[in-house]
């Protein structure tokens, strides 16, 4: 249950493949709010045929100050790079955030297990990842995260259903929801 004060939205954040769709998906289940993905929302896949990084960085935007604007409690899972946007940082600092903490090769080996392109590391369902060039990108937003997050929740070593229930354990004890 959350608190019935104000409109509670949970933002999650951290690189592609640190599970915030799976997390916010099985968060939504145990503390009963409805979860939004940004990506999903876009059809991220679908839109990068026909759009450039910076078209979709502005829908991007477009969708995330949306979501912030609509009614009712929310888990929102924005993709990797939203927090490169001055704009989106200022929305998500505004709510609470949980920095979904993955290491390099645990990253590269959740993406390279996915049968999907990543547009930005992977051009296609099957192609290699440039552990350089992720890492990099990578390093240009790490500080971004730790500056918008409330919490940083390390992800390796760990199944979705444990991060979500840490997740709802801080959120509890911080009585962000009760």
């Amino acid at each position: 249950m959350l608190n019935s004060v104000s409109t509670t939205k949970i933002f999650l954040i951290g690189m592609m493949g640190a599970g915030k769709t799976s997390v916010g998906l099985t968060l939504s289940r145990i503390i009963g709010i409805p979860f939004t993905d940004i990506d999903e929302l876009i059809d991220t896949n679908s839109y990068f045929k026909n759009h450039s990084i910076d078209e979709f960085r502005i829908e991007e935007k477009k969708q995330i100050r949306k979501v912030m604007l609509s009614a009712g409690n929310r888990i929102i899972s924005v993709g990797g790079g939203a927090i490169l946007n001055q704009d989106n940082r200022q929305i998500i600092n505004r709510c609470t955030c949980i920095f979904l903490k993955t290491s390099i090769d645990n990253l590269i080996n959740r993406i390279q297990s996915q049968n999907i392109t990543r547009p930005l590391i992977k051009f296609s369902d099957n192609g290699d990842i440039d552990k350089f060039f992720f890492t990099q990108i990578y390093k240009e937003r790490k500080q971004h995260y730790l500056d918008v997050s409330d919490f940083v929740i390390d992800t390796d070593n760990e199944n979705i259903l444990n991060v979500a229930m840490k997740i709802n354990g801080l959120l509890l004890d911080n009585e962000i929801i009760n």
